[in-house]
């Protein structure tokens, strides 16, 4: 799967071909991700990371260039695998792959709070050029919209809709319910369903009268009518 169909940028200075090099790279963002929920990102040394991973150091150098380029090609990689994930779970794309998504993203949250939380609030201190922006903030766009292009192709949302407003409100919103979860006021449980709430709130409202029933029956299930 290539990362450029879903908007993802790529981060690694190299480009990893053989098996044994992929399994490599694989290696090391795991690596990467699990040390950032163990010890945060203070706690993560390269040197640290380069033992763990049975690499060496300079080879971390050479691929990334440094311990923030590891952070985001760590982070850009899990989220590639959640994207193409959500596509193959619905092959049909539109809303369906949306929450999808939605769903992966908030699962990941569950299982890894430390880590989620140090993402976000590296997110919320760097300035509009800084490439964990991309990342984490633009690169859900190019997803959103094609899925909304989808959706109205499929008939599940009006001819009418301005497809890149749209995209840009549902990533926003993703990002306040991550905020909201920081900030204490819903629990880390409830991120993929409060996730999914508020894209239903918005999807309602540029659905199609059939998309529109379902999509307010799927809000009572979450509401729990």
């Amino acid at each position: 799967m290539k990362k450029e169909k879903y908007g993802m940028t790529a981060i690694t200075k190299r480009k990893y071909k053989s098996p044994r090099q992929l399994a490599r790279q694989s290696n090391i963002m795991k690596t990467v991700r699990t040390m950032l929920e163990e010890v945060g990102y203070d706690g993560m040394t390269i040197r640290g990371l380069a033992k763990r991973a049975g690499v060496a150091q300079g080879t971390l150098y050479n691929l990334y260039g440094g311990k923030d380029s590891l952070v985001l090609a760590a982070v850009d990689d899990l989220l590639s695998q959640l994207t193409g994930t959500a596509v193959e779970e619905a092959p049909g794309g539109g809303i369906e792959a949306i929450f999808a998504r939605s769903r992966l993203i908030g699962a990941q949250i569950e299982s890894t709070p430390r880590y989620a939380d140090a993402m976000t609030r590296i997110l919320f201190h760097v300035g509009p050029n800084d490439p964990l922006v991309d990342v984490l903030f633009a690169g859900s766009f190019p997803f959103l919209k094609s899925q909304l292009e989808a959706a109205r192709q499929n008939g599940e949302v009006r001819p009418d809709v301005d497809i890149d407003l749209v995209a840009r409100h549902l990533v926003g919103q993703q990002w306040g319910v991550v905020l909201l979860w920081m900030m204490g006021i819903i629990p880390v449980e409830d991120n993929g369903r409060e996730r999914q709430r508020s894209e239903i709130m918005t999807l309602i409202a540029i659905a199609t009268d059939k998309t529109r029933k379902r999509l307010q029956a799927r809000l009572a299930e979450l509401d729990g009518n």
